[in-house]
């Protein structure tokens, strides 16, 4: 599968994981060999995948905090 970047830069994987605010690809199956990350995404709109399926790993308890005050921030702008 490919990724293709915001800057239209296209890098080839076996496994492809989306966090909550990062990309880390691999070229093999085991995840041993990690060929690029990028970190502090917080807008995923320019990143594409190609060929395959995002794999999403389990959020740790400090994700689940940051995803719930998230979406907490956006109810209440919602209300205001």
């Amino acid at each position: 599968m490919v990724l293709q970047t915001p800057t239209n830069e296209e890098i080839e994987c076996v496994i492809a994981v989306k966090g909550i605010d990062y990309i880390h690809l691999y070229a093999d199956e085991n995840m041993a060999e990690k060929i690029a990350c990028f970190g502090g995404i917080s807008d995923f709109t320019g990143y594409e995948l190609h060929g395959g399926e995002w794999t999403t790993p389990p959020l740790t308890e400090i994700e689940e905090v940051q995803l719930a005050l998230a979406e907490l921030g956006e109810l209440i702008g919602g209300i205001i």
